[in-house]
């Protein structure tokens, strides 16, 4: 309907503005200079603002019309108004999730609902405009909880290996016949690498929460290389099968990104 109208006032004012323009052609014929004057001048005055749209600004008769800017702002301001709808409902859906989880259920969202939250928040912010050093600096808690998570799985299997050498040396020791007169280098070596592997514990694999999201994969890989007394055969199974996430780390650090998602949800998710 706005489209009709828009076209027969565009048609109006074409056919008024010609008639001033034929008017004021043969009032000039006529040597009456001011009625073609005016004529021709109201004229110029109707075709342009029959064709209004065509034009940024039109000025005339004290009128100023800037349909283009106007347009385009109509246009902005739809854009972030749909922005803001899609950020208010994610928002919203995710606010609802964690208040109706509270006190019902301890753990926190599963590895696909948080990557999928990370891929909703780089696809939001991406579209209404933000530059990627922005996503990364919102991204990073996200990035470094993935690696953590991570990390926290695959110690787990090297913690294992060295308490069950920590089990093995606890027989030896106890297998020493009593009393155990001192010196005992024997006992004493038990003693020692008993304490050097709790220690390791402790220092080590106990503090992987403390790890910044810039210093992996090329921290925890250094544990596995730092781990004392047990066989590096043992251990190479545990560095290969680490070595499938290190890239996926390294571009979580670079890009907050996940190459693989179906990778880390098969393998965090695994009970």
């Amino acid at each position: 309907m706005n489209n009709w109208i828009n076209r027969l006032t565009n048609l109006f004012l074409f056919l008024a503005g010609l008639v001033n323009i034929i008017l004021g052609t043969y009032s000039a014929s006529q040597n009456n200079s001011t009625i073609a004057l005016v004529c021709l001048v109201t004229g110029l005055i109707f075709l342009f603002a029959s064709t209004i749209d065509r034009f940024e600004s039109l000025k005339g008769l004290g009128i100023e019309a800037k349909t283009k800017q106007l347009d385009q702002k109509l246009v902005e301001a739809d854009k972030a108004l749909n922005y803001l709808r899609s950020m208010t409902e994610f928002t919203g859906k995710t606010l609802v999730e964690i208040q109706t989880k509270i006190g019902r259920w301890n753990g926190g969202p599963s590895t696909k609902e948080l990557i999928e939250f990370g891929e909703e928040i780089r696809k939001i912010m991406t579209t209404t405009g933000s530059d990627e050093v922005s996503i990364q600096n919102v991204l990073t808690p996200w990035a470094k909880t993935l690696c953590m998570d991570l990390s926290y799985k695959k110690v787990e299997k090297l913690r294992k290996i060295i308490n069950d050498k920590i089990a093995e040396i606890e027989v030896q020791i106890n297998s020493i016949s009593k009393p155990i007169s001192l010196p005992n280098q024997e006992y004493e070596r038990l003693l020692e690498n008993k304490r050097i592997l709790v220690t390791f514990i402790s220092s080590e694999i106990d503090k992987v929460y403390m790890f910044k999201l810039e210093e992996y994969p090329e921290r925890l890989l250094s544990i596995y290389d730092s781990v004392p007394i047990i066989s590096q055969n043992k251990l190479l199974i545990l560095k290969l099968d680490l070595n499938e996430f290190t890239e996926e780390m390294r571009l979580l650090k670079t890009e907050k990104k996940v190459i693989d998602k179906y990778r880390w949800i098969k393998e965090l998710d695994q009970a």
